[in-house]
């Protein structure tokens, strides 16, 4: 064919090309008698190959991509076929010309062919049925459920790898999945559905399946008629094969019934059942093959649990509603019930103890809200499915535990706090040092925090602690928890630690007893003057220089880069504490003299002494 085509596209240019041209070509009358042989010798070659096929043959079928694929023939019309191509989705099938379609290598399909045929003759005389133990085998009859979610008496005329080719009476055959074979009679068959006068139903409105409700029934020449009522308030009359019943309430399921079935987020379908067992549906998934659900299966439509969820969430927006303001009160102790909840606007996991009596107050009030309006309130994920502290279950279960949570809460805030408390003591004696000074002269530094208790009793300190104290036992008394004895202790390690803290004091040697020998008005006028500067309304007791010569530090080249003196001072605070430190007079070098002096630090180190 392609080599006839070929010539006589050279003719064609030839006979139009300008004169001289077609000299350059030669072409023999022969050339264009055996392209013309070749040509029907391939037609017939392809004619040959296209044979007769039958329904239920596998062949080969050519594709618009030029390849050619295995085919199923599920109906034969003169000239063309009605083919199913294997693996491929059924919405692919689709007529060619009986030219696409050739037998499979080595001739397969033609003896599948006679072999199917052989069969189908002889189970015209006796239907042999499939059991359980034999399985199902060609020739043999059994169930096979079609698309429409119905089960219907096939024959299986070939197997397949994994399905099996059957052919039902009256209609084309089709390949179906060994799953969706059963032996006759295997299944028991559940009540024939009868509409009656009230029913839910699904019926057909200008084309299309709506929910509808059954008005009234008739009956005229054998065919039953249905007014019906639709929910969007058309209303209209229709047939026995124009209605269906539709489960709408997601249980006693029976064969036959539809429902609607979710199958991919938010694609969904209506579906027969065509079967029912152990509280499980079987349904047509999709047009292509069966699958079971159970009753409650969230895929399955169940319009009254979609009510009732519906209703919880009325509820919920309700409960929120009135009850929102005490929010903080609940997340107090939510955290308490479930460690992984997320506090809502909420930086912290428990309240401060301060908070504790309006806590309980709060909640008083809500449990008694809960108790006469949402006693059944739930934790769903329909309303609040990401901020898990506002599900109201939890909030109605903080309101029925708050004197557990509360108790509970008591006990750990107790602890905390004196554990706190304590911690802060131990750091803070800890934290004294005795520092040694020129000529034996030593000092002392502490916080303020422990030198309030050791020289003037805890006087600022003290109270504060009382304070927290007074709270601990208040809310020891709402939750019924007894904290004396802890309370008792903290108190035994107080005056413990006072006492130590004291004694240290003792080894402090006062400044008074130092040797300064020198001199430096200079040096000595600065000391005092950044004393009253840091410390205003001091009285200086004591100066003195340590070092009389200057200590001359120089850069790598031999120049001067500044000069310092050592020097002393002795103080009393206004709050009567006497403060001694050594402290370095500090001069830098301009390239000719030296500047004004400084403070070497920026700032005194003191260290605490005895005023005596």
């Amino acid at each position: 064919m392609k080599q006839f085509v070929c010539l006589l596209l050279t003719l064609l240019i030839c006979w139009t090309a300008p004169d001289g041209y077609c000299q350059k070509v030669k072409i023999k009358k022969s050339a264009v008698k055996d392209a013309a042989k070749e040509n029907k010798k391939e037609e017939d070659k392809e004619s040959a190959q296209a044979g007769a096929f039958k329904v239920g043959d596998v062949a080969e079928g050519l594709e618009t991509d030029g390849k050619w694929y295995k085919v199923d023939i599920l109906k034969v019309e003169a000239g063309k076929y009605f083919i199913h191509w294997q693996g491929f989705k059924a919405q692919y099938d689709r007529w060619i010309e009986a030219g696409k379609v050739r037998a499979l290598p080595g001739g397969a399909s033609a003896a599948a062919s006679s072999s199917v045929s052989a069969s189908s003759a002889n189970s015209a005389k006796t239907k042999n049925y499939s059991t359980e133990e034999g399985g199902f085998n060609v020739g043999e009859y059994a169930e096979g459920l079609d698309r429409d979610g119905k089960w219907y008496e096939v024959q299986i005329q070939k197997d397949g790898e994994n399905e099996l080719f059957v052919v039902r009476e009256g209609y084309n055959g089709f390949w179906l999945k060994r799953a969706n074979l059963r032996v006759k009679g295997s299944t028991p068959v559940s009540e024939p559905i009868v509409f009656k006068v009230g029913d839910k139903v699904h019926a057909v409105n200008y084309g299309k399946w709506k929910p509808a409700s059954i008005t009234n029934i008739s009956e005229a020449a054998g065919q039953k008629k249905y007014s019906v009522s639709f929910e969007d308030g058309n209303k209209g009359s229709v047939t026995e094969e124009e209605i269906r019943f539709y489960n709408f309430s997601g249980a006693n399921f029976k064969v036959g019934e539809y429902i609607r079935v979710w199958y991919s987020g938010n694609d969904s379908l209506d579906a027969a059942i065509a079967n029912v067992k152990d509280g499980k549906i079987m349904i047509v998934y999709g047009g292509y093959g069966a699958k079971w659900f159970a009753y409650d299966a969230k895929e399955v439509r169940n319009d009254v649990r979609a009510a009732a969820v519906n209703a919880s969430k009325a509820m919920q927006t309700a409960f929120f509603d009135e009850c929102g303001n005490y929010a903080h009160s609940v997340f107090a102790f939510a955290q308490m019930i479930n460690p992984k909840l997320v506090l809502y606007n909420q930086n912290r996991a428990y309240p401060l103890g301060t908070e504790l009596p309006g806590i309980m107050k709060d909640l008083d009030a809500l449990d008694a809200i809960i108790k006469a309006k949402y006693a059944n309130i739930q934790n769903t994920e329909e309303l609040f499915p990401d901020e898990l502290s506002k599900i109201p279950g939890t909030w109605r279960e903080v309101c029925e535990r708050r004197k557990e949570l509360a108790l509970k809460f008591v006990e750990k805030d107790v602890k905390d706090q004196l554990d706190h408390m304590s911690g802060q003591l131990n750091t803070d004696y800890d934290g004294i040092k005795v520092y040694s000074h020129h000529d034996g002269a030593t000092s002392l530094t502490c916080s303020s925090f422990m030198w309030d208790i050791i020289e003037k009793d805890g006087k600022v300190t003290r109270p504060q602690f009382q304070e927290r104290i007074k709270i601990l036992s208040e809310n020891a008394k709402i939750a019924s928890y007894n904290a004396d004895a802890q309370i008792k202790k903290f108190w035994e390690l107080y005056d413990g630690m006072k006492a130590k803290a004291v004694a240290k004091i003792g080894q402090i040697a006062p400044a008074a007893n130092s040797s300064s020998k020198y001199k430096d008005a200079a040096v000595e006028e600065f000391g005092k003057r950044t004393v009253m500067n840091l410390h205003p309304g001091s009285v200086v007791l004591r100066t003195g220089v340590i070092s009389p010569d200057w200590k001359i530090v120089t850069n790598s080249f031999g120049v001067p880069k500044y000069r310092s003196k050592d020097a002393e001072i002795a103080w009393k605070l206004p709050s009567g504490r006497c403060v001694y430190t050594v402290y370095y007079y500090t001069q830098d070098y301009n390239g000719g003299s030296y500047g004004a002096g400084y403070l070497w630090g920026g700032d005194l180190g003191a260290g605490y002494q005895k005023c005596q």
